[in-house]
């Protein structure tokens, strides 16, 4: 995976062989170590666009958002394979319409990134914060924010009074 990434042609051809299914399907090992090189691969993949859409449409990205929303309740522990997770999802989203609004649309995802940058510190809290503005800048999401009084800021927004 290390010599495809400085070959797009290669980046392609394991790509069409079904490197992405079986790297996000690969994140489900608990070996931090593991996810780490997969995030690595899987990020310098993703660098072309083509190759970032025909993630958007892999058979396991339900598998790659979950992963992301466990890697948000990780102990402090974990902050370099948070930090990890979070810039390539950053990454993703910063660069591709369609990836910003999928991650914007799981509420999951969001929630957990919320609750990330309450609870880390230094790099992980600051890219946990640029994520949630990144992606709650589109309409669809900012109306998840507010939704009629019910949604998740104005949970937030009651239960930060509620302690106070």
């Amino acid at each position: 995976l290390n010599i495809s990434t400085e070959n797009d042609e290669m980046s392609k051809a394991l790509c069409k062989a079904g490197v992405l299914s079986l790297l996000t399907e690969a994140l489900t090992c608990k070996n931090k170590a593991s996810q780490l090189m997969i995030l690595n691969a899987l990020g310098s993949l993703t660098e072309t666009e083509e190759i970032r859409k025909s993630f958007l449409n892999c058979e396991n990205l339900p598998i790659f958002q979950a992963f992301l929303v466990d890697v948000c309740h990780l102990t402090s522990s974990s902050a370099q394979l948070q930090l990890k997770a979070i810039e390539g999802l950053y990454d993703l989203a910063d660069n591709d319409d369609d990836w910003k609004t999928k991650f914007g649309e799981n509420e999951e995802l969001v929630r957990g990134l919320a609750v990330l940058g309450e609870k880390a510190d230094g790099d992980v809290q600051l890219k946990a914060g640029q994520s949630i503005s990144l992606l709650l800048t589109e309409d669809e999401c900012m109306n998840r924010l507010f939704d009629q009084g019910k949604g998740m800021l104005v949970d937030r927004a009651t239960a930060w009074l509620a302690a106070t």
